[in-house]
């Protein structure tokens, strides 16, 4: 069905403005987006994105970082700096995923990021939550501009006397206007009163000596009001006067209320406020009656006179303001508590937010720094948050989230303690006055209480219910260093105890100074990285794997990454993919590796594929984007070489952490003809749950395994188990690491299918010399 045009849409859940300079991201986001309910609005560069947000001023701006031209940081540093869109939420599309950009984008205003590729269901959810906090901001700021302006004009209006004027306290300025009635008018007794649906509360009642006091519970209504008619006199602002009860035309009822408590004469005047409301069948009102002003008269009767009626209105209407002052400052103070609750709480949650979060760190920095005392932060990780999402729904996901927030507010909860949702499935912990070997403690507590919550978790790789990685790091500020090194010490410890397994705690154990080092040595390899792309620095190598079955005699070649450095010197890929990843430049190394493979396949002019195949490793970033699959399937359309020479190796981690796109990725390389295998298994401990749902041709047994194999016996029986599992399924196992012949003859004794090792070759530059079968085909 046709998309209807965007003026015959009948209501748009909200204005998105896209901006993205490749229009194939164009393209799917707007589908996305369109097919959510929002109208989409989109810009390539930067100075169209400017100039539609300060035209269209949209709900939400969704803005690509890596930009041509104007970047995305540049373009959310102006917008931000315009008067027009500096309140309009801008949500990040980014692949980086360090700690520095995420910072940064958050200095410059952005509320949140969303990583590429994008997932579909969690941009819609983070839009639409982004939404509905900033039409509740904005109902927030507007009820608030609109309650001081109400207050402001009332006071200015307001002619109480300069005790009323002066205090905002309702019961005192009801208290101040009762003494000052009775003193007037030197009668016997000055109620006032509130109405609440059926019953009138006195709020205030001042006597004179010897005269006694009308009991303080609820009065009926109708010892005010007889009916509706009287009701609606009263809402016109008519005054009541009775100069003699006994002369008057009140009900028996009425009368015999006044006669109880000595009452010989009574003034009643409404205290009316301004109002849009209706009553009932009655038209639109313009005042609302919040109650009245009472004056008894007991001694005798009282003719009232006109100077004092209206004297006693003007008084009232001073009152009125003063009550209503009151009562609109209590509400603008409502409104400004929820105002703060809202930009310092997370919302989903409830605990203090990222925002809230940089700003109580820099705080307790610089007041500890003064005295000084240690200093700790602990950063926590939901392990497979995404796996969770996909796994159980992102409705599970946000109960999940909460609980886990409160199991660990429950745990950090001294008064200087801070708990905060730092994004995502991550959380932060401020420990004033704790070192790290004593936050050490507060996180294992954490991690115990979240043991101890039992959320099933199936789709994780580390257990069969929730668990959290953390990482902890503490200093004694002092003004050498900066908070900033304190949050990235702790977010590299984090990323060391999710590299040895996760559901751990682990210390930064180095002074956080030396962060300062690592980030500076991280930035100059990154340009080193670059240069190596653009000045084609890498070289390919390949290792051999050979068959172990002598009625197979197809050989695999791990096709391997080498960088050479401005002095002639090869750089193995442990020194440089660590940063490539973090970074986000491994697309870019894995494109690499494919182009310059299938140039030299193309040189080589090979002619019999039947017996080769060239295994290539794929990163998690490049599995995740969308547009690296395509340029495979590109590539293959514009080479005459069959799919089935190469082989895609994935690490079973990478998988795991993106189990759905990995399939998605695997199944669609395997249509083509290429093969899969699955590296490093064994490492996690769930694997055999996921072979289900992995369409891989191969398993690399990791090689932890296999260097032991023929010293213990417990595994090689790890390793005889997953052969006979492979087998079943109609899996071929490779092994790692075959070292020597002792650990040949055991794999064989095994049947595994293949090995690579040393035993058989080192990885060497790549030729054709490399290759017998081709260079005989040649």
């Amino acid at each position: 069905m046709l998309d209807k045009p965007d003026d015959l849409v009948d209501e748009y859940k909200g204005v998105i403005l896209v901006v993205d300079d490749t229009p194939n991201n164009l393209n799917v986001l707007f589908s996305y987006l369109r097919a959510a309910g929002f109208k989409v609005l989109v810009a390539q560069t930067g100075k169209n994105a400017l100039k539609s947000a300060e035209y269209s001023k949209p709900d939400l701006i969704l803005l690509d970082i890596l930009m041509s031209g104007i970047d995305g940081f540049e373009i959310c540093r102006q917008l931000k700096s315009n008067s027009v869109t500096k309140d309009i939420p801008v949500i990040f599309m980014t692949g980086l995923s360090d700690s520095i950009n995420k910072v940064r984008g958050f200095e410059l205003g952005a509320v949140d990021y969303v990583t590429k590729p994008i997932q579909k269901e969690e941009l819609i959810a983070r839009i639409q939550t982004h939404i509905n906090m900033e039409k509740l901001r904005n109902s927030l700021v507007k009820q608030n501009a609109m309650l001081q302006q109400q207050a402001e004009q009332e006071k200015l209006l307001s002619q109480l006397s300069e005790r009323i004027r002066d205090s905002l306290d309702v019961n005192f300025v009801i208290k101040t206007a009762a003494k000052e009635i009775l003193q007037y008018l030197k009668c016997d007794r000055v109620l006032i009163s509130r109405l609440d649906n059926l019953y009138s509360y006195i709020e205030q009642q001042v006597v004179q000596p010897g005269i006694s006091e009308i009991p303080q519970d609820n009065i009926a209504h109708k010892y005010f009001i007889k009916d509706r008619e009287e009701k609606a006199l009263f809402l016109r602002g008519e005054i009541k006067a009775i100069d003699d009860i006994e002369a008057s035309n009140l009900d028996s009822l009425s009368l015999n209320n006044l006669q109880h408590f000595q009452v010989k004469a009574a003034l009643t005047i409404p205290i009316l406020f301004k109002s849009d409301e209706t009553d009932g069948v009655l038209a639109p009102r313009t005042f609302f009656l919040w109650g009245f002003l009472t004056v008894h008269q007991c001694s005798t009767t009282r003719q009232w006179k006109s100077e004092e009626i209206q004297f006693i209105q003007r008084l009232v209407n001073q009152l009125a303001i003063g009550i209503q002052q009151g009562r609109l400052c209590n509400q603008l103070s409502t409104a400004n508590k929820e105002l703060k609750q809202l930009a310092l709480c997370d919302s989903l949650t409830k605990v203090y937010n990222r925002r809230f979060f940089d700003e109580k760190l820099i705080q307790e920095w610089n007041r500890l720094r003064r005295i000084p005392s240690p200093l700790s932060i602990i950063m926590c990780d939901v392990d497979c948050f995404k796996s969770y999402n996909d796994t159980y729904g992102h409705h599970a996901g946000d109960k999940c989230l909460r609980m886990i927030a409160d199991a660990i507010a429950n745990t950090a909860k001294r008064p200087a303690d801070c708990v905060a949702r730092y994004g995502g499935g991550a959380f932060v912990i401020i420990l004033p006055y704790t070192p790290a070997r004593g936050a050490l403690k507060v996180a294992e507590a954490i991690r115990n209480k979240i043991k101890e919550l039992n959320i099933p978790h199936t789709s994780s790789s580390v257990s069969s219910a929730v668990t959290v990685s953390m990482g902890i790091a503490g200093s004694i500020p002092n003004s050498d260093d900066n908070p900033v090194l304190l949050v990235e010490a702790a977010d590299h410890a984090l990323y060391l105890a999710k590299a040895q397994g996760r559901n751990r705690e682990q210390i930064y154990i180095h002074d956080i100074a030396r962060e300062k080092s690592r980030k500076n040595s991280q930035l100059l390899w990154v340009k080193k990285l670059r240069k190596a792309l653009d000045e084609n620095k890498f070289c390919l190598y390949t290792q051999p794997i050979v068959p172990l079955n002598k009625d197979n005699d197809k050989i695999h070649y791990e096709v391997l990454i080498r960088l050479i450095d401005d002095n002639g010197k090869v750089l193995f890929p442990e020194e440089f993919l660590e940063v490539a990843n973090l970074y986000s430049m491994m697309p870019r190394i894995d494109l690499w590796v494919i182009d310059n493979l299938f140039n030299y396949l193309s040189n080589a002019k090979f002619s019999n594929w039947d017996n080769i195949c060239f295994s290539i490793n794929i990163s998690g970033a490049s599995l995740n984007d969308n547009q690296f699959l395509k340029y495979l399937y590109q590539k293959f359309l514009e080479s005459s070489f069959p799919p089935h020479i190469f082989c895609f190796e994935i690490t079973e981690t990478i998988a795991i952490n993106n189990l759905s796109q990995a399939s998605k990725f695997i199944k669609s390389l395997k249509s083509l003809g290429c093969s899969f295998a699955l590296d490093d298994f064994g490492k996690g401990m769930s694997s055999l749950t996921y072979l289900k749902n992995l369409p891989v041709d191969y398993l690399k047994i990791d090689g932890s395994f296999i260097r032991e194999i023929h010293t213990e016996p417990v595994t090689k029986a790890m390793v005889q188990a997953i052969n006979y599992l492979a087998d079943a399924i109609g899996v071929k196992t490779i092994a790692e690491f075959a070292e020597n012949q002792e650990i040949v003859n055991i794999l064989q004794e095994l049947k595994i299918d293949y090995a690579q090792g040393y035993f058989f070759g080192k990885p060497s530059l790549i030729d054709s010399t490399a290759f017998p079968i081709l260079k005989a085909a040649c």
